[in-house]
């Protein structure tokens, strides 16, 4: 039996770097808060720069004054088939709110068991997302320097080079005290989203500040004319910094909880930490853990520490 095609195609929407994910299950969506983790200078982390990117041949591109621009296009370094897939658009999408115009309800892959996500609400006691930073505006100079919304897709964690480092729980005040009684296990670098398309092409609207919103239209196009498009379509988000330490305890993820509404003192806050190497690759024991959270140890995590997100429910 022969598949229908239009069930072949998919949306994949995918999340590198420092987001909060922010479920509301009543509705059926999701929100990726792009942190600024610079809001507190106690938490001590360098700026990130959060950015949507496509590949240039799937932009419909239109008139400035009523589509959402580009800000750069780059070329990679695989210049040659068949890694070769053309020019990269890329948008700074500071200050901006995304919205994904696609229903059907947006929901957490259950099949799902490792690697994981940390649960900002657990580790924060119970905490809730203040609500300002959940509207259509970012306000300024807030602790959210970005928002796309989902209203449909199942999103997966995923562990992009099979590290499977154990991570544990500990203050930010005290890195080197596990705390045993929340666990963490193998925590994953990105969340993707499957979304399944019944139309050829998405409009995301974006709103910059207090903007009217414009599109930025997407559509699957072939790098070849006389080629079929090779499916999934994808899109991606990033919210990163240049230097990132490779370090046990992630101390940037202290930054996370300025998005609740009682953010508590920064000493107390409950981050990653990690006995990198991995125990499953290395029969070595684990390294010491560093003294304190800006101390850069010889701690092997593939993407620094400035990949981790969190989740948390509404």
């Amino acid at each position: 039996m022969v598949a229908d095609f239009k069930q072949l195609r998919t949306l994949k929407i995918r999340f590198y770097g420092r987001f909060v994910f922010v479920f509301d299950a009543s509705a059926g969506e999701m929100t990726a808060l792009a942190v600024n983790l610079q809001k507190n200078p106690k938490v001590g982390a360098p700026r990130h720069d959060v950015f949507f990117n496509a590949l240039e041949r799937n932009v419909c591109l239109g008139d400035p004054e009523h589509h959402f621009p580009p800000t750069y296009r780059i070329i990679g370094t695989d210049l040659v088939p068949p890694k070769y897939e053309g020019a990269r658009d890329f948008w700074n999408i500071a200050d901006c709110f995304i919205e994904i115009p696609i229903g059907g309800g947006f929901k957490w892959d259950p099949e799902a068991s490792r690697p994981g996500i940390a649960d900002l609400g657990n580790m924060s006691s119970g905490g809730i997302v203040d609500k300002q930073y959940l509207d259509t505006t970012i306000p300024p100079n807030s602790a959210v320097t970005a928002a796309v919304r989902l209203h449909a897709g199942v999103a997966e964690v995923k562990d992009l080079s099979k590290k499977r480092i154990d991570y544990h729980y500990a203050a930010f005040g005290s890195p080197t005290t596990i705390i045993t009684e929340l666990g963490a296990g193998q925590l994953g670098d990105m969340v993707e989203v499957t979304i399944p398309l019944a139309d050829d092409r998405v409009d995301l609207a974006v709103t910059y500040q207090h903007c009217k919103p414009k599109p930025i239209a997407i559509a699957p196009e072939p790098l070849l004319p006389e080629a079929e498009f090779d499916w999934p379509l994808v899109l991606s988000f990033s919210n990163l910094c240049t230097t990132s330490p490779h370090s046990g305890p992630d101390c940037e993820f202290a930054g996370f909880y300025e998005v609740l509404g009682h953010a508590g003192d920064v000493d107390s806050r409950v981050i990653p930490t990690s006995d990198s190497p991995s125990r499953h690759d290395s029969p070595e024991p684990p390294h010491a853990f560093a003294k304190n959270c800006h101390d850069i140890s010889n701690q092997r995590q593939p993407f620094g520490d400035c990949f981790l997100g969190a989740m948390i429910k509404t």
